[in-house]
């Protein structure tokens, strides 16, 4: 069985940095605080930006999929910009591309 993995397209908002990695933003505040989080916590929706590699006809770059990163506000520092270009990120799910294969082999 081969499985393919589903990409989706974003558009960040900016940088994120904490403790020497660097993450893409893609909301422009955090989270909205729940009752479990200490005062000084912040959630942020992010997307290491560690590339995966290329999509097939090499035209953009794929990242991993979107998490949410809980960090004290002392520890990040963020760069937010208009002009960041949108990206390809994993959807976290995957297509069984055999199954396409047998069909038109038929």
């Amino acid at each position: 069985m081969t499985e393919e993995l589903l990409y989706k397209e974003v558009k960040p908002y900016g940088r994120l940095f904490v403790q020497g990695r660097e993450y893409f933003v893609l909301a422009p505040m955090p989270l909205p605080r729940d009752s479990l989080q200490a005062q000084d916590q912040q959630v942020w929706l992010v997307v290491l930006r560690e590339s995966l590699g290329w999509n097939k006809d090499k035209t953009y770059e794929l990242f991993p999929r979107q998490v949410l990163l809980i960090a004290t506000a002392s520890q990040i520092t963020i760069e937010l910009s208009d002009s960041m270009k949108r990206i390809w990120v994993w959807s976290g799910d995957q297509i069984d591309t055999d199954q396409f294969e047998d069909e038109t082999d038929a």
